[in-house]
């Protein structure tokens, strides 16, 4: 696949996750959301002739290699398969980070506190310990309307420096060594309180210039975690928030906890699992959608699943006047953001959940006008 986009002029890279890859979209031209999968072409798969799989997350185009070379290099269906068949596999896997995609636990990560380090502590202990030592971290999440509270009772962390862990400590078949890199360490828990799974907010410094010369992206999430969307707070609560960062799942938490609860979907093309989807049809649900495309479309796709979701970004623009007097506009894209620019974003949720308990609002569907996506402009 990475070749036969070269052939059209368009070059691929790393998306952050073991054997993915985004460019351009050949169709729609979208810069980003165009995602090329390497992992699905495993030796013992029985379609042998699918080297990669692509999906564009704009205008929803899919297929494999042999559909690419149909579609857009315009081959025979003979042409195509043989295309397909001449693609040699073992060039791309050379170039994949060192986690490799793995198995996955059905509701727990191997990032638990089973795992200890030199300290006899897990990980995720020691990397929590690790944020206490770091006021300007700690500085930052409060900004991003994180408690001391919920960072101190979720153990969000701070890895201060790139890291390789041993992976025969982790049980990972096929792994030598994981490199962690610098960032924010946020930890989600199932209801065992146990670690689900592991995302690290990736240091900006660090992104693009780190020891292993790799591209990562803002959140890299850590191989061996769990497939279940996260769940933070308690479910038995009349009302349920869905947003896509887990960052902001906290942040929700920690101004309206005591009255709902919150799930995190990790990315805004993610649909509901079994759970959320029973939880979503018992609750009163608010989606806290992000102000772009992508999040406007992930309204819809939810509120398709459950008609009585209503939606609850936080306001798109926000100015002020600088004492020379000249107003100054910025975007929001989300709720971090509108923490940082100091939106009141406590009222903005307590509104919307006063709002769910109006039996005649909340029974007839949706009080928010749906966005069209082609009504947003991407930032």
């Amino acid at each position: 696949m990475i070749e036969l986009l070269g052939r059209l002029g368009i070059k691929a890279e790393v998306d952050g996750k073991p054997g993915q890859w985004k460019s351009a979209c050949p169709n729609c031209g979208g810069t980003d959301r165009f995602g090329i999968s390497m992992v699905n072409c495993k030796e013992d798969d029985k379609r042998k002739d699918v080297v990669g799989l692509y999906y564009c997350r704009k205008c929803e185009v899919g297929g494999n290699c042999q559909k690419f070379c149909r579609d857009y290099l315009h081959m025979s269906d003979k042409e195509a398969n043989r295309a397909a068949k001449r693609i040699d596999k073992t060039h791309y896997q050379e170039k994949r980070p060192d986690g490799y995609r793995v198995k996955k636990e059905k509701d727990i990560s191997i990032w638990t506190g089973s795992v200890s380090n030199n300290d006899d502590r897990g990980y995720v202990d020691k990397w929590f310990l690790e944020l206490l030592e770091f006021p300007d971290i700690l500085a930052y999440l409060g900004k991003r309307g994180l408690s001391h509270k919920i960072v101190t009772k979720y153990k969000i962390g701070y890895n201060p420096s790139e890291m390789g862990i041993l992976s025969n400590n982790l049980l990972i078949p096929g792994l030598k060594t994981i490199h962690v890199p610098r960032g924010i360490v946020i930890p989600i828990w199932n209801e065992n309180k146990e670690v689900q799974r592991v995302k690290i907010r990736v240091a900006e410094q660090d992104r693009y210039s780190n020891a292993r010369g790799y591209k990562y992206p803002r959140y890299w999430e850590l191989p061996g975690g769990s497939k279940r969307l996260g769940l933070i707070g308690n479910p038995e609560l009349d009302t349920m928030f869905v947003v896509e960062s887990e960052l902001d799942a906290y942040a929700i938490q920690s101004q309206v906890g005591d009255i709902s609860f919150t799930c995190c979907i990790g990315g805004s093309s993610k649909k509901p699992d079994v759970i959320s989807y029973q939880l979503g049809r018992k609750k009163k649900l608010i989606i806290c959608h992000d102000n772009d495309e992508a999040g406007v479309k992930m309204f819809q796709e939810w509120k398709q699943r459950f008609p009585k979701a209503i939606a609850c970004p936080v306001p798109y623009e926000t100015s002020r006047v600088t004492d020379s007097g000249v107003r100054i506009t910025s975007r929001i894209k989300d709720i971090g953001e509108a923490f940082q620019l100091g939106i009141d974003v406590k009222k903005i949720l307590n509104d919307k959940i006063q709002g769910l308990f109006n039996d005649e609002v909340y029974n007839h569907g949706s009080a928010y006008a749906s966005v069209s996506p082609k009504d947003i402009k991407v930032r």
